[in-house]
């Protein structure tokens, strides 16, 4: 993926192949198998990220929980249906080149007052 400088792309990147990976492997199986394609909405935000552990040892139910803010609202965009949503924040610090691409391309999702709330992937889900 390149260099360190843009993490959120690197992030970006990666739910495309994921997307890339359910479309041509994935999916032609569970078509055939199920007669339905899985579908699943990827959220990603960018933000301070606290990894608590919680549970007691030795009961199998010693997991760790991700909280802050970035982490509920990554939630809250994979929630909004099937495909890939950012955050502003993320759009906004991605690499520009990786934005100039034509096959790139962001849908921004408004509030009511205008202002964007975030943005849709509508570009080529093929990474190559």
């Amino acid at each position: 993926f390149g260099t360190n400088a843009y993490p959120k792309t690197k992030a970006v990147k990666t739910a495309i192949y994921m997307q890339h990976v359910l479309n041509t492997v994935l999916n032609p199986i569970f078509e055939e198998k199920f007669k339905h394609p899985l579908q699943c909405g990827i959220g990603i935000d960018f933000g301070k990220i606290l990894v608590v552990r919680v549970g007691q040892q030795g009961e199998g139910n010693n997991e760790r929980i991700w909280a802050g803010n970035a982490a509920n609202y990554a939630s809250k965009l994979a929630d909004l249906g099937t495909g890939i949503f950012i955050g502003k924040n993320v759009h906004g610090g991605m690499n520009p080149e990786t934005l100039k691409n034509n096959e790139r391309t962001w849908t921004p999702i408004l509030f009511q007052d205008g202002k964007i709330s975030h943005y849709k992937y509508t570009g080529s889900v093929n990474p190559i």
